[in-house]
């Protein structure tokens, strides 16, 4: 089994604030991309669910677990050696959760430049991430990652 602390750190975070709410998705986004992934994995409930729209070959798909999800993040991390940046852009706050809109960009392992508009929809329960919802432009990404495995 994947351990939440095998994740390496990745890229710098630009301008992600500390959140006031119960729960600050960007506090959580900045951990998860930045400064500590350990703390951010902690927060996903055992069964969560994070749901990413687009072919599996990229991390397209449905992953559930805590295990599955720590090895997706594994996988579509490790396409950008130098890591990911997070611009972050806006945070909404409700009562089962928040909704954070931010940039990711990097450079993929063949040395190609990546930067995509991202909104997350995080669930949240007790403190623990239940379910994820990731939306970004998946043509996009498909096409740069696909120049990658070219």
């Amino acid at each position: 089994m994947t351990q939440a602390t095998e994740l390496p750190r990745y890229g710098p975070t630009s301008n992600l604030p500390d959140s006031n709410s119960t729960f600050g998705g960007a506090a959580y986004l900045r951990d998860l991309f930045g400064s500590d992934p350990a703390a951010a994995l902690a927060r996903l409930a055992d069964d969560v669910v994070w749901i990413v729209p687009g072919d599996p070959a990229f991390g397209g798909g449905t992953h559930k677990g805590r295990e599955e999800v720590v090895q997706f993040f594994g996988s579509v991390l490790g396409l950008f050696p130098e890591g990911l940046a997070i611009e972050w852009l806006r945070e909404w706050h409700g009562e089962a959760g928040c909704l954070v809109e931010a940039v990711l960009s990097g450079t993929t392992t063949a040395g190609h430049a990546y930067r995509n508009d991202y909104v997350f929809m995080l669930e949240v329960e007790a403190g623990q991430i239940q379910r994820v919802r990731e939306y970004a432009d998946t043509s996009y990404a498909e096409a740069v990652l696909n120049k990658q495995a070219n």
